[in-house]
């Protein structure tokens, strides 16, 4: 086979299959950024869009560029037929190999994007956050019959760059809530008192957890991550499918319960369970989907100088007339609620 590549998809390309590769390696590549390969055979690719359907519009372009060596047998899927095969023990695992391993992709890149940010786009994010997060807690108030007025503000604010750009930086990776197990499989379902270690950073992943009840913290030797709480939220798919080390420790805040899955049970749990793999490979997308995306905007907001002192000026007279507008809406309504986020976000 030939060591030239060549172009299976570009970014912005419209979305009409999916793509079965034979011998690989396959390689992506986000524009600004390292290119990175995934050195597996069988791949099953070009599916990223496709899953992402479930939790916006479906996406009509590529999110990135698949490039493959001259020569590569490739089969077209149809996405008619992807729904039926992912059920298949075979097809699914190939699926989510790639999937997983552009998750992998997907962190580095938005980690060697961060890493660039200059002092004044780092700013820039920080500043975008706490708009977001304003704009939503006035939002939340705009549902009370007392507060409706504020909601021709808050469709406003939530059209603006900063606030798009504060809820994209900020988007939490919330666990994908699972459908309820019917028939468990009780020998793989573990119980953690409060306070025990389920898996430590570092250590190598070889499991899924579905949380049945209770409570469980995700932490770095350096910081609490977040939480997951409610029941059928599902982490670590990822582990299924490629090797590698935690990248983060769990804990059980509060007794629970929790649905283990050894990648050396996979195979018997997907009998039990066979739509499992469309479900783990939803929520693969959607964190990739995110990384990039937020990769992207990081090149583009340091891109040049003039790039981020343009954003800053605009950010900042967003801000202005946002908070310009929330404090003639307090005195106006007089409210107490409005004036204690006000106060609250007083950093903005």
């Amino acid at each position: 086979m030939s060591t030239k590549l060549k172009s299976l998809y570009q970014r912005n390309d419209p979305v009409t299959s999916a793509y079965l590769i034979g011998k690989g390696p396959v390689h992506i590549s986000v524009e600004g950024l390292d290119r990175h390969s995934i050195a597996e055979s069988s791949l099953l690719v070009g599916t990223v869009e496709y899953f992402l359907n479930e939790d916006e519009p479906l996406t009509q372009q590529r999110l990135f560029d698949l490039l493959v060596y001259q020569g590569e047998d490739i089969s077209t899927v149809t996405f008619d037929s992807l729904d039926k095969i992912i059920l298949e023990y075979e097809f699914g695992v190939k699926t989510n190999v790639f999937l997983a391993h552009t998750l992998d992709i997907s962190n580095h890149l938005h980690t060697q994007a961060l890493g660039r940010l200059s002092k004044r786009s780092r700013k820039y994010k920080v500043r975008a956050i706490h708009y977001a997060r304003l704009v939503d807690d006035v939002a939340f108030l705009a549902d009370t019959p007392q507060l409706a007025p504020l909601k021709p503000l808050v469709t406003a604010a939530k059209r603006t760059f900063i606030y798009l750009d504060g809820e994209l930086f900020a988007r939490a990776h919330r666990a994908r809530a699972i459908r309820s197990f019917p028939n468990p499989l009780t020998q793989m379902i573990h119980a953690y008192k409060k306070n025990a270690e389920i898996c430590s950073e570092g250590a190598e992943a070889d499991a899924m957890y579905v949380l049945l009840d209770g409570q469980v913290e995700v932490r770095t030797s350096d910081a609490y991550i977040s939480s997951i709480d409610q029941a059928g939220e599902a982490f670590g798919e990822a582990a299924l499918f490629r090797p590698g080390g935690r990248s983060a420790s769990l804990i059980a805040s509060e007794d629970s319960k929790l649905y283990v899955v050894k990648r050396n049970d996979l195979d018997r749990f997907h009998r039990r369970h066979r739509d499992v793999f469309v479900n783990i490979a939803r929520t693969l997308s959607k964190r990739i989907a995110d990384n990039i995306r937020r990769a992207e905007r990081y090149v583009d907001i340091t891109s040049t100088e003039e790039q981020c002192e343009g954003i800053e000026q605009q950010s900042w007279q967003e801000v202005r007339t946002l908070h310009q507008a929330l404090l003639d809406a307090r005195a106006k309504l007089n409210s107490d609620s409005l004036a204690q986020v006000l106060a609250h976000h007083s950093v903005v």
